[in-house]
């Protein structure tokens, strides 16, 4: 499956800049426990925060509850130049202080807003399999 998106990034041309993995800590835990090869001292697909040679991350952003077919509790794994990912930001961080709403209890709340966008510069630099068991 790694190899499979790594090629169909590289067969893209987009196989340069910052590439890396990212998934679920679901699908984390499971490629911890892979092995890639061995059995007696194995080495896994997950090891030093790598996969395949590539740094891998995961965050709880990364779905691990998607279904496909009678296929349930799958996670997603993406792999690609993020680089290519665009984050804008525009405005500043709005922040309101307020000591009115908690005030028997002596809390202020604090309330931030900040406007953003995330768009990708070019789809083929990224793969995604979305039904990973």
């Amino acid at each position: 499956m790694v190899v499979g998106m790594e090629s169909q990034v590289a067969n893209a041309n987009a196989d340069r800049g910052s590439l890396k993995y990212l998934t679920s800590p679901k699908l984390r835990g499971e490629l911890k426990q892979t092995p890639k090869i061995g059995t007696t001292f194995p080495v896994f697909l997950w090891d030093n925060n790598e996969v395949n040679g590539y740094p891998a991350m995961a965050t709880n952003n990364v779905p691990s509850s998607l279904t496909k077919g009678s296929g349930t509790g799958l996670s997603a794994i993406i792999f690609g130049n993020w680089n290519d990912l665009i984050v804008a930001t525009w405005g500043g961080i709005d922040t309101v202080v307020n000591p009115y709403t908690n005030q028997a209890s002596g809390a202020v709340t604090i309330s931030m807003l900040m406007e953003a966008d995330i768009q990708v510069r070019h789809p083929e630099s990224f793969s995604i399999v979305a039904d990973v068991t």
